[in-house]
């Protein structure tokens, strides 16, 4: 609703969006009204339900401190409750990409706050979790899973359809889900193709409203003795960007 607001440049919603901040535990609602309100009033006043009630009445406000969150690729994850998918399937043995994807995972999940609850799993081949169960909180776990992810080795194909689905129904209160891939976004078999992923996803998380960042791992590019077309890249690309953006997420590419 905030976001509509926004949207249509109504300004006299602030001073209720700002209080629906104020009332809001969760973090994920905290950045979508932190958002609509910085588009209304062109300033960020971070999550200072206070000082925006001040600027939507008209007063001169400043927050005292921005609020920063955990890095995916750099990309910021505003979550109390995470997902990291790590894609180990054989092609991330090539050109460094399985270590790029493992050092930036192992930063993430290193970085979460003891109040984020968070999973991490293997999704090449089986999903493979790091701890069966729920979701995990604390610094001991994000050790061990940090340990965890160091010692990952490449396996057979992935399949990102059924590990979304898996995520979705052994997590359900994760708000978002981390992917670290180099892969079209495929089922287990060649006719489980981008596409259908893409519709499967969509129908499961319409009431779910899970967010998908994702990270492409192709450190140095193309891997031209495999990876023969630049056009399959880039469809590669268009399709991981709108299964991130569509649930309100985001791709980073990391190819360079």
């Amino acid at each position: 609703a905030a976001r509509e607001l926004a949207g249509a440049e109504r300004k006299e919603a602030a001073a209720d969006i700002a209080q629906a901040l104020a009332a809001s535990p969760e973090l994920r609602t905290r950045e979508e009204l932190r958002g609509a309100l910085v588009r209304l009033l062109g300033q960020d006043l971070g999550h200072d339900a206070e000082a925006w009630k001040a600027l939507a009445g008209g007063a001169p406000a400043k927050a005292a401190a921005l609020p920063a969150f955990p890095e995916f690729f750099g990309a910021p994850v505003a979550s109390d409750a995470v997902a990291v998918l790590i894609d180990t399937s054989r092609s991330m043995d090539w050109m460094g990409r399985l270590q790029a994807a493992l050092d930036g995972c192992a930063r993430y999940v290193g970085a979460l706050p003891d109040t984020t609850g968070f999973a991490v799993a293997d999704i090449s081949r089986t999903f493979e979790p790091f701890r069966e169960g729920g979701l995990v909180l604390g610094a001991e776990n994000r050790k061990a899973a940090q340990e965890w992810i160091a010692e990952r080795l490449t396996r057979p194909r992935v399949d990102v359809k059924t590990a979304l689905q898996e995520t979705l129904e052994r997590y359900p209160n994760a708000d978002t889900i981390c992917l670290a891939t180099d892969s079209h976004p495929w089922g287990a078999t060649a006719e489980e193709q981008s596409r259908e992923t893409l519709e499967t996803f969509r129908r499961l998380n319409r009431a779910r409203q899970v967010r998908l960042v994702i990270a492409l791992v192709m450190p140095g590019g193309r891997y031209e003795p495999s990876e023969r077309t630049e056009a399959e890249i880039i469809e590669r690309i268009e399709y991981l960007r709108e299964l991130a953006e569509e649930s309100g997420g985001v791709l980073v590419e990391l190819n360079e």
